[in-house]
């Protein structure tokens, strides 16, 4: 699915989407998905990104909680979305109001 962007543009910017081998390769993007299969290493590579404005989405279990910024979950066969707002505070990214308003939960 997230091939599906490989030839979209935002604001003139191309978008790459790049398949990462390992958290020493996270560093040089700006937003990052980690898929339910890197959940044992979820803790390595949040620890990488200490320092590095990226935001960090996933959709495994408990993914904003643990310090993930955008997590996603299902309810009710929808999509829905958790934020943690500390987080993203902490990688020095701001997660617009209208945004917060539309989560979830906000941790």
């Amino acid at each position: 699915m997230l091939d599906a962007l490989q030839a979209k543009t935002v604001k003139n910017r191309k978008i790459a989407v790049k398949r990462m081998k390992g958290p020493v390769d996270v560093g040089a993007c700006h937003v990052l998905f980690i898929s339910p299969t890197e959940e044992g290493r979820l803790d390595d590579i949040l620890q990488a990104l200490k320092g590095h404005a990226t935001l960090v989405a996933g959709d495994m279990e408990r993914f904003a909680r643990r310090g993930g910024m955008i997590g996603f979950i299902m309810e009710r066969n929808k999509v829905g979305f958790e934020i943690n707002e500390n987080s993203a505070k902490r990688a020095g990214l701001q997660i617009s109001s209208q945004l917060l308003k539309l989560a979830r939960t906000v941790y």
